[in-house]
């Protein structure tokens, strides 16, 4: 190696420092995973800039160590506003319950993970609880069935755990359907509950849109 000899005439020279620091590829503001009904749990996540962003991977785990990937969705490549995403994972093997997580991958390969979030199902409900269409932005239908004429409760509530409206039904060993009206309600995310007697509830998370 030859030697660098720094004079002072080139040694108080002006010198520009390179800033090293490397942006994340994404700033993610939410992510979230709901059960929409027993078997069907949608996956929603929010980014407020994206940078060299390929696509996202969503993956489910039973025990928090083992992942799967169960679907891709594209991401926005570059952006500098809010993106609102959604996956459903359909027909979801109907175990205790799942450990759901993201990965950020871009054009460049390098990737990041956000979460876990975890989802429990409950098997001690004689009743099983489906709303849809879910999303929504007006109404939607709720459909149940029960084992034995029983009396139930179906209550939506908001995030803070206000209540919005309630429906009591005498349900028959048949399959009972009614509705709710969303149409008048903010956007954002709701709580459905379906109670029977015994006090053994089913629960459903619904997206407003806006």
């Amino acid at each position: 190696m030859s030697n660098v000899v720094a004079t002072a005439g080139n040694f108080f020279r002006s010198w520009t420092l390179n800033d090293l620091t490397i942006p994340l590829p994404i700033e993610l503001t939410r992510f979230d995973a709901y059960r929409i009904s027993r078997n069907d749990v949608q996956v929603v996540w929010r980014t407020d800039t994206e940078i060299n962003s390929d696509y996202f991977s969503v993956e489910r785990s039973f025990d928090g160590h083992t992942w799967t990937e169960i679907g891709t969705v594209v991401g926005a490549g570059n952006s500098n506003y809010a993106i609102d995403y959604a996956f459903m994972d359909e027909n979801a093997p109907n175990i205790q319950g799942y450990y759901y997580r993201l990965k950020q991958v871009d054009f460049n390969g390098n990737f990041n993970y956000y979460g876990p979030k975890y989802i429990g199902f409950s098997d001690d409900f004689d009743s099983e609880l489906v709303v849809f269409p879910n999303p929504t932005n007006d109404f939607v239908q709720v459909i149940f069935s029960s084992n034995a004429t029983e009396q139930y409760s179906i209550v939506l509530t908001d995030q803070a755990g206000k209540l919005i409206s309630k429906q009591d039904i005498l349900a028959n060993s048949k399959t009972t359907q009614t509705q709710f009206d969303l149409s008048q309600l903010a956007a954002g995310v709701y709580t459905m509950y379906l109670f029977d007697i015994k006090g053994n509830k089913e629960v459903v998370k619904i997206l407003r849109l806006p």
